[in-house]
């Protein structure tokens, strides 16, 4: 499927009551091939519908029987550095810090948030340089937990992780405990209607396009006065449309990604 069609598959894989799928295109690849991990008794036909009647573009469906899928996703891991100071290391592997590294050690499971998506590297390259310092960070569609560890190994002690998926916040739950993530919120909620009061230094919002562009309002008033907003999971088409949607006198840019497929936007917001 078309990479704008994720965040519409994500959602209505959710109305079904499924975890959220697994991205495993290959790079530079204009065309997203996702994971979706099934008891063999689900129905297929039901999927098949429900995705023609969500995407205004073509889709197929191939069933696959795989045995001992929970863990098949471990063969693709592997240590990579994604920051100057952040690495990661799965949990299947072995990896000693040098000085001045940090390390986050990961079990994403079937959640979103290995390390190796474009976003989350982006994401955490803006923490890495206007993250420190910071004392609250929110996560909005925290997956595996990635983004919050990263944020913890930099100094930042208030963590609130938000994400609709049971499975995502199962796994979430187990890598703050590996990595000492102490005292972190972990909520399952929808971003859509999810409320909260608090204001965060850094929010972090790696979501889809028509999240990103729906939510901006929102988004804007949990950050700060000073703060930094980071919205990516962006359909690297819609940038432009992104972009001229958060052209706010109150915030000012000062980071971007862009790949084929994706792109990343960060903002500092001024007042």
């Amino acid at each position: 499927m078309p990479v704008e069609a994720i965040g519409r598959a994500t959602a209505a894989l959710a109305m079904l009551g499924h975890p959220a799928p697994v991205e495993v295109s290959r790079p530079g690849s204009r065309v997203t091939t996702l994971a979706l991990y099934f008891s063999p008794r689900t129905d297929t036909h039901q999927l098949t519908r429900v995705f023609k009647q969500v995407f205004a573009a073509p889709c197929r469906v191939r069933r696959r029987l795989l045995r001992g899928w929970q863990t098949l996703w471990k063969r693709s891991l592997r240590v990579q550095r994604l920051t100057r100071r952040l690495v990661l290391c799965p949990t299947t592997k072995r990896y000693r810090a040098a000085r001045g590294e940090s390390i986050i050690r990961l079990d994403p499971g079937l959640a979103f948030g290995s390390g190796s998506h474009a976003t989350t590297r982006f994401v955490l390259r803006m923490l890495s340089r206007f993250g420190v310092g910071c004392s609250a960070f929110l996560d909005l569609g925290t997956g595996s937990g990635i983004l919050s560890i990263g944020a913890w190994l930099l100094g930042i002690r208030r963590i609130t992780a938000v994400d609709y998926d049971p499975l995502a916040i199962e796994v979430a739950r187990a890598n703050f405990r590996r990595n000492r993530v102490l005292n972190a919120r972990l909520l399952k909620r929808s971003v859509e209607t999810w409320r909260d009061r608090g204001r965060y230094d850094f929010v972090a919002a790696n979501l889809d396009t028509e999240s990103v562009l729906r939510l901006r309002d929102q988004l804007v008033e949990w950050v700060k006065a000073g703060g930094v907003l980071c919205v990516t999971g962006i359909a690297a088409a819609r940038r432009e449309a992104v972009l001229a949607r958060y052209r706010l006198p109150s915030l000012q840019l000062i980071g971007r990604f862009r790949d084929r497929a994706w792109c990343g936007l960060c903002f500092r917001k001024l007042r």
